[in-house]
């Protein structure tokens, strides 16, 4: 049974950049941003954090932006730390599609939905990510009944592993959902929790409780060097690292 997962969101695409929203498409990774460098800080940070013993699963998302970044890390442990973690590759933790939406542009996404412009780009992000957080009666979005599906199905191929989980996801998906299912039993949180925004490869970690329930202890932002306690977000240095999903 894991006692700790560690939930990591993918590195940055070219749809970031461009401040579009993704959903379930399935945009590459964007290398000229030097993708593999951070990749592999962060690796280094979190085999520190895991030590030499405990066993090592790598559960990633398909979609290309995560399944590189999964590779990465895997590679990585192994090269640097002689580390061989088992990989796993699951549709179910895919980010939740966002129908008509997907590959628009915030400002085009907030005309769609017949809500007021925002001129600042980072807070109509914020603004739009938190609506696809909320809503659920966009043409041709996945329902959150069945991400909470998927999620419940993975959480249980976490729970029959024996060892550590570094789970490679998304924003919606993975940092939202699947940490709230994790650590309250429910996607959206119980009690209810607010859209939480993440820059590309933050990662948090998660120890089991005395409930059975998961506890966000500490939490890993690219911009900083150390980790934060208590899984707390931070604000990154970046704007490239906070756009899009």
């Amino acid at each position: 049974m894991a006692n700790r997962i560690i939930v990591v969101r993918h590195e940055i695409t070219p749809d970031n950049v461009r401040g579009e929203v993704q959903g379930d498409s399935d945009p590459p990774l964007r290398p000229q941003r030097g993708s593999p460098k951070r990749i592999y800080d962060l690796t280094d940070k979190l085999a520190r954090e895991i030590g030499p013993s405990s066993e090592i699963y790598v559960f990633s998302s398909e979609s290309r932006r995560a399944y590189d970044t999964g590779e990465g890390i895997h590679d990585r442990l192994w090269a640097q730390w002689g580390r061989m973690s088992h990989v796993h590759y699951t549709p179910d933790l895919r980010e939740r599609g966002q129908g008509v939406l997907e590959r628009k542009n915030y400002a085009q996404v907030l005309a769609m939905l017949q809500r007021e412009q925002i001129s600042d780009p980072d807070e109509a992000r914020k603004a739009v990510l938190s609506i696809l957080y909320e809503l659920d009666d966009i043409l041709g979005q996945v329902p959150k009944s069945e991400m909470g599906e998927k999620l419940e199905r993975v959480v249980g191929e976490f729970e029959r592993t024996d060892g550590v989980v570094i789970a490679v996801g998304h924003l919606v998906s993975g940092l939202n959902y699947l940490v709230n299912l994790m650590t309250t039993g429910d996607i959206m949180g119980n009690p209810r929790q607010p859209f939480l925004d993440y820059p590309n490869l933050h990662a948090i970690v998660l120890d089991r409780g005395t409930s059975g329930k998961y506890i966000k202890t500490k939490s890993y932002d690219p911009s900083l060097n150390s980790p934060t306690g208590n899984g707390t977000q931070q604000n990154s240095d970046t704007t490239l690292a906070k756009s899009g999903r």
